[in-house]
Parts: C-alpha cells; structure tokens; sequence
C-alpha cells in the first residue's frame, strides 16, 4: 500500500508581529464542519501583549481566511466549534463589557470567511472572580459552553459551569454549575454523543484525584494512583451509540482508557502503554477506527498516534504507533499538545491534527508555532520520520 500524503501548513502563516503562536490547553482547539475547519491558537506578540488568532481552511486544507483577535490575555486558551454557517470561539478574556470582575468567557460568532457576525456574548452570568479555562462544541442542535469558576472563596472549591446557546449566541438556559472540592482541578471536557453532551474533570484534593464522567444520566469516580501533571485533562469519543471512551493520564506518564456505557456500566481501566511515559491524550475516530494520539518523551518531545479497533466490548490496537508530523523534517525539535478531529471529506475519513512546534529551524515565530495536518486513514507511513 503506498504511503499516506498528508497536507501541513503552519498555521497563521508568516507574521514579523508574532513572537510565538501556540494552542491553548482546551480540548477543542480545532473544529470541523462539512464545508472545513477551523484552528484557534494564541499569539505573544514582539512589542508584548498577545492575541487570539483563528484560521479557516477548506475540508482539504486549503487557507480561507483568519480572524484576530484585538487583545488576549496570555491565559486566553481559546476553543473552537463549528456551528451552521461559521464558528463560535469560546476564550477567556479581560473585558469589561464581557465580564466586569476578572477574566469571563467570552463567545465571538464567525461566519465561515471569519468576519465577526455580532458582539462578542459573555458565557458566564456569574461575574464574581474569576472564570476560565473554556470548552465548546457543537452537539447538532445548541452550542455547549463550559468553564471552571473560581468564585466559591469561602470554601476555596471551585465550580464546573457549563450554559447552552443557539449557534447565534442567545443562551437557551442559565448557566449551570456544579461545586468541585479540591485545591486544583483541571478543564472541564465535553463530547457530544448519542445521549446528550458527555463531561469530564479532574479534581484533586490534598490527598487524592480522580477523573470525573458523566455520560447518559451516569456519574463515575475513575480513582487515580498518583497525581498526573499540571495541564493534563482526559479525551471522550463516543465508540457506538451506547459506549464512550475515556482515556487520561495516571501519575508520571501511565496511559489509561476505560469504556462507560449508557446503562451505568464500565470496563476496568486498561493500561496503555508499557514503555516510554505518555501525556496528553487525544482521540478521535473516522470510519477506519479509533485514532489515540499523546505526547511521549524520549530524547524530545514527540506527538504521535495509533489506530484501535472496538468491536463492540473490547479496544484492540492495530499497527504501529506514527510520528503526526510528517515530512520528516516536521519531526525535528519538541512537538507537544496534539489534538485530534475527524472529517468525513475523504472516502473513509480523516484525522485532522494540530500540534505545538517547538523546532527553531523551521520558518516561523522564533519562540514556537502551531502546525496542522490533514491525514487521510487508514494513515499509511513509518513510525520513524
């Protein structure tokens, strides 16, 4: 079989502004819908400050048109979803006429070319402190918006928010937040699914932490053995229209994934990897199967993927691990913070990933850039570029 082709592109191209460019840690930093997708990124800026950028691009891969934001805050870490005629970004943001106290999540509706359609909407109706870490998708019917809050000074917990709209940004409901006890708790993820939108969290107390899922009117308590770094949120897919696949980082670098199935149920947590440390997961699955991808480190930092096969009770890997970046000189350097999609342009699908490039030899901004590739599957070409 002759190798797969991929299309890369540097994300928001040249810029002599741009110190760096890079993803924000949410979930969804890349949307897909029939007529493209889109990219949101962070950019610092030469002369300081920073800016949300979004790129759109035909379901090829080909440029349509980028979106920039005035202002952002350094901890913008912007999101993406595709909704009918455009997208929403969901970021944090300093702005008063967003959210008077602290940063709120702002929503900013784009029309597919990325002209702003509107002002910007405040996801958030609790003000108080501070709201960040944003999360958005699209479920097919409301944009879903969710959120950490940190408004709950008396106890020092925190919340998880989450508030529906329609894909013109007018709230369907009030915002609805759950308390999380804790000390530090990473971003909250979303997934849609055949039962509604699915959720998960870390939280973490002195002590313990866990990762917390909620799929189909079910709440699980997945224990973990040891605290996982900063940063590291789990990744859903819906397997079927009756199972969702967790996969999360346990301690120094131990993979894991755990089916949960509509009826309550769950398999016991399987250990993915048994050699080299892996972080940040990310998964998506196109009509060829279910596509992992993570960060592991030997030398450098690397992102990589590999394809499973479910059957309906069981995850069996298929093939090789692969390199994401690719030709062979986009594996140079560190990559980290790979985020998988798929799109349904090519006969059984593609994956589309972006990545952070920490490679000082490649053009673009001197500190880091943000890379995508659109990679038809089955993904046929060497684990070593």
């Amino acid at each position: 079989m002759p190798e797969s082709v991929s299309v890369v592109d540097r994300v928001g191209g040249q810029d002599a502004e741009v110190r760096e460019r890079r993803l924000g840690f949410g979930r969804h930093p890349v949307a897909v819908s029939d007529d493209g997708f889109a990219v949101t990124f962070l950019e610092e800026l030469v002369g300081g400050g920073a800016r949300v950028g979004v790129a759109m691009y035909t379901p090829g891969g080909a440029g349509l048109g980028l979106w920039r934001s005035a202002t952002a805050p350094l901890d913008a870490d912007p999101v993406v979803a595709a909704v009918p005629g455009g997208f929403v970004v969901a970021m944090s943001q300093l702005d008063v006429d967003v959210d008077s106290d602290g940063l709120g999540i702002s929503l900013i509706r784009l029309d597919a070319a990325g002209t702003p359609v509107g002002s910007p909407v405040a996801a958030n109706q609790t003000m108080a402190f501070g709201q960040h870490s944003p999360e958005i998708l699209w479920d097919g019917a409301s944009v879903v918006v969710g959120w950490e809050d940190d408004s709950m000074t008396a106890s020092w917990d925190r919340r998880v928010c989450a508030r529906a709209f329609t894909a013109d940004l007018a709230p369907l409901e009030s915002e609805q937040c759950a308390p999380v006890a804790g000390v530090n708790q990473s971003e909250v993820v979303l997934a849609a699914t055949s039962h509604g939108v699915a959720s998960a969290w870390r939280e973490e107390t002195l002590d313990d932490a866990s990762i917390e899922v909620r799929y189909a009117g079910f709440e699980w308590t997945l224990l973990l053995d040891a605290f996982p770094p900063t940063g590291e949120t789990a990744a859903l897919v819906e397997l079927d229209a009756t199972h969702l696949l967790v996969a999360y980082t346990d301690g120094w670098g131990y993979q894991m994934a755990v089916v949960v199935d509509s009826g309550g149920g769950q398999t016991e947590p399987m250990l993915l990897n048994a050699d080299q440390p892996r972080f940040e997961p990310t998964v998506a699955k196109t009509e060829d199967g279910v596509y992992l991808g993570w960060r592991e480190s030997i030398q450098l930092d690397d992102v990589v993927t590999r394809k499973a096969a479910w059957d309906g009770w069981s995850l069996a890997w298929v093939g090789d691990p692969i390199a994401i970046p690719n030709p062979n000189m986009m594996c140079a350097g560190d990559q980290n913070r790979a985020s998988l999609t798929s799109e349904a342009f090519f006969p059984t699908g593609a994956l589309v990933a972006v990545w952070n490039d920490r490679n000082p030899g490649q053009a673009g901004p001197e500190h880091g850039d943000v890379l995508l590739s659109v990679m038809p599957t089955p993904i046929v070409r060497p684990l070593v570029q």
